[in-house]
């Protein structure tokens, strides 16, 4: 899984090979973690132990490397239906 570290964070992109997921990456910190979608919307969903202002930087930090970040996505889903994320129901993730 490509990622790396930015203030004690770590950006994790990581596919899964799954269809009918949207881009995302995952952030860790202090043993906790959040997810956070690769789109305009930035959303956050499946925090875990990390505390409401690490959540905010998480954010901010995925918005801050957004490029680098949908790049890695979009690397990694070559060969796949690209298109195929916008063709899904928003299942949150």
């Amino acid at each position: 899984m490509p990622s790396f570290r930015v203030d004690g964070f770590k950006l994790i992109v990581n596919t899964r090979g799954e269809k009918g997921h949207r881009p995302h990456c995952h952030v860790e910190y202090a043993g906790a973690w959040v997810v956070v979608r690769l789109d305009v919307t930035f959303k956050t969903y499946d925090a875990v132990g990390m505390k409401a202002k690490d959540v905010k930087r998480a954010r901010d930090l995925v918005v801050a490397h957004y490029g680098r970040l949908r790049q890695i996505w979009e690397e990694m889903v070559e060969g796949t239906d690209a298109n195929a994320e916008a063709n899904q129901e928003d299942r949150g993730y």
